[in-house]
Formats: C-alpha cells, structure tokens, sequence
C-alpha cells in the first residue's frame, strides 16, 4: 500500500526526460516528501484521539502533504 501511494500520489514513476542531476534532485525532494510524511504519521498514530475508531489514511496524509 505505501509503495502504491508514492506511485500514484508522488509520481515516483514518472519521470520526463531531464539531465541527470535534475532527475537525482527531484528524487531526493521526492523521497525526502515521503521521510518527513512517515514521521508526521508515525506522530499522530501515537497521539491519543478520543475515537478508538480513527486511524489516519498513508494515501490522505500524503495527499494533503503534497497539496500544502
């Protein structure tokens, strides 16, 4: 499910023909998106929330990540 959500939210798949230390920059930017949004997840999976029943979606997170 994670590697589906960086395929089709990020677009790690598609790559337009680019030099190659802008292909190395946008994949590191890329990457660096995906570290910071699992330790923002990991933080609010460990933060106590009233509703037993809620759990934070990886596809929404991501997606509101790359909208901000």
């Amino acid at each position: 499910m994670v590697f589906k959500t960086w395929k089709s939210v990020l677009e790690i798949d598609s790559v337009k023909p680019v030099g190659t230390f802008r292909f190395e920059c946008m994949l590191y930017g890329r990457l660096i998106l995906v570290l910071i949004n699992n330790m923002l997840q990991s933080e609010f999976k460990a933060f106590p929330v009233e509703q037993d029943d809620f759990e934070l979606s990886e596809y929404k997170a991501v997606k509101m990540l790359k909208k901000s």
